[in-house]
């Protein structure tokens, strides 16, 4: 990508915020993706949230190498606060959000800048590789869009509803990433509004959360139609994932948001992606349940998530489009109260 601007930005600083946490396996190939970027006028921000492994002493080492390097240990808190403390602690006009276990192309951070001040965006949109544990493509997800940048009343017609996944929207961007990960932000956007990060411990889909209030500070973004992020997956993880309390948090998460919406001001297209957050969490947490727990538990569980009064306003508020065929089925069946149906189709997934 050559643009006329290529030649005035290496006086652009960028931070680069990784959280760290028990990620001892991973980090070095964290950190060599960002040392080994094509723009070096950066700062990374190492923030060790606590971690009871190696990991501490590999950051204080990997800084005694590299005067960019910012080492912050604190006390555990989890992700949203320690992005929280890389935000604050930041001197760059730009930030990225980098997730410890995880790791970026070599060209990621020039080309977002060049976009960003090719347009004046306050964000930059990029995509996802999902890798495998030994870093084998899964899938590849990067946003496309009929034109590279938006403003103004757009960001609320067509940016918010196509990040959220609402097929009700222009149509105009489809398969945006939902994560601080995929995204380049102007650093005066969150600190002249004092916004913080939602933490994971308080509210499920942090992100979701998270980047619906960020996103009322935002006048532009920029979209870049390429894959720079790769987010690391472990598909055999599914039988670590089964908690009792999710159903709840998921019910918390839908009520919380609703509110904060409307609070907000959004409208009430984008207060219903809502519904669409909540079902792919619960469609999520059912897979789970069925892989973990037996069959009785599950056929309970699955009855009282039918009966539930949050789902069947989440189901009737959701745009039906949204879902694939067979998620569309399920989740019909589950509102019908066919409890069989619904076991047998989970348990089929499951084995696939």
């Amino acid at each position: 990508m050559i643009m006329d601007k290529k030649l005035n930005i290496e006086k652009i600083k960028v931070s680069v915020i990784i959280p760290i946490y028990k990620v001892e396996k991973y980090i070095d190939t964290c950190i060599k993706s960002v040392i080994g970027q094509t723009y070096q006028n950066i700062e990374i921000i190492l923030v060790d949230d606590g971690s009871p492994d190696n990991c501490p002493k590999i950051c204080d080492e990997y800084a005694k190498k590299d005067g960019r390097i910012k080492v912050i240990h604190k006390e555990n808190q989890g992700l949203g606060e320690a992005r929280n403390t890389g935000i604050y602690s930041a001197t760059g006009d730009y930030l990225f959000f980098i997730d410890g276990d995880d790791y970026v192309k070599s060209d990621m951070i020039e080309s977002c800048v060049l976009f960003a001040e090719k347009y004046g965006a306050d964000v930059v949109h990029f995509g996802f590789l999902y890798v495998s544990d030994n870093q084998k493509t899964l899938k590849t997800c990067y946003p496309t869009s009929k034109k590279e940048f938006y403003c103004g009343a757009e960001i609320e017609s067509v940016v918010i509803p196509s990040l959220i996944g609402n097929v009700g929207a222009k149509n105009e961007i489809t398969d945006m990433c939902f994560s601080f990960c995929s995204m380049m932000i102007k650093r005066t956007i969150p600190t002249d509004a004092n916004f913080k990060c939602a933490s994971e411990r308080e509210i499920i889909s942090e992100d979701f959360y998270s980047i619906l209030d960020f996103y009322k500070n935002v006048q532009s973004c920029a979209i870049v139609s390429k894959p720079f992020y790769f987010y690391r997956q472990n598909p055999s993880s599914l039988s670590h994932l089964y908690r009792e309390d999710r159903l709840e948090k998921n019910n918390e998460f839908f009520v919380k948001c609703s509110a904060f919406l409307e609070e907000k001001g959004y409208g009430e297209k984008i207060i219903d992606g809502i519904s669409r957050a909540y079902l792919g969490n619960l469609l999520g947490y059912m897979k789970q349940l069925v892989f973990c727990q037996d069959k009785a538990f599950c056929k309970e569980k699955l009855t009282i998530i039918s009966s539930d009064e949050i789902f069947k306003k989440a189901y009737d508020k959701h745009n039906k489009k949204s879902f694939s065929f067979l998620a569309r089925t399920f989740l019909k069946w589950l509102y019908k109260g066919k409890i069989v149906l619904c076991y047998i189709t989970l348990k089929l997934k499951g084995n696939k």
